[in-house]
């Protein structure tokens, strides 16, 4: 079984990083790219994930043998509510600096923050962009507003999401929970197989 996971692991693996050379070639076509050591999303306690996406990380923290500790830590993290509204991987630097220290293993809308293009249910390209870097690059985006044609149809995350079914559409059709329970939840089932397999 852990073969089955590791191997679902890097196929993961795989897929985020063609996912990621979309998002970034989208935000370099349209310059909407994010403001350097931001981390404002971070805060955001409506960024959520499906477990399946996390797995890489989990499989990661277990071969460093720091998934015991990890899921530890974060278990506590979660239980204090005041906390749990940041996300656990997001190492602040100063007031408004800071960086992910799981950034190799960000899940799917962690890549996308900043400025993606989504499809409406009408089939229209939608450009969703950080208010932060909407104020910042007004000019910007305006333009690119007026140039959505321009932007490939294979650059739309809600194609990029779906092509996550084909490794595991059970974990796939996971509810997307909030992402710290979304580690937590990989986190106990690595650390299950992980623990079956000794």
């Amino acid at each position: 079984m852990i073969e089955e996971i590791l191997n679902k692991s890097e196929k993961i693996i795989n897929k985020l990083a063609e996912v990621g050379l979309k998002y970034s070639a989208t935000q370099e076509m349209t310059k909407l790219t994010c403001i350097k050591d931001c981390g404002k999303c971070c805060y955001n306690p409506e960024v959520y994930a499906r477990p399946l996406e996390l797995l890489p990380l989990a499989i990661d923290l277990n071969k460093k043998n720091k998934l015991e500790d990890t899921y530890e830590r974060l278990q506590s993290y979660v239980h204090n509510s005041e906390k749990n509204e940041v996300c656990f991987f997001y190492h602040k630097i100063d007031e408004v600096r800071g960086y992910c220290t799981a950034y190799e293993f960000r899940p799917l809308l962690c890549r996308s923050f900043g400025a993606f293009v989504r499809k409406k249910a009408n089939h229209k390209k939608e450009l969703s962009v950080c208010k932060l870097i909407k104020i910042e690059k007004q000019t910007t985006f305006e333009n690119v507003l007026t140039k959505m044609d321009e932007i490939p149809e294979s650059f739309c995350t809600d194609l990029l999401a779906n092509s996550f079914y084909q490794i595991d559409p059970e974990l796939f059709l996971e509810k997307e929970l909030q992402i710290n329970n979304a580690a937590l939840k990989i986190f106990e089932k690595v650390k299950f197989y992980a623990d079956l397999s000794r």
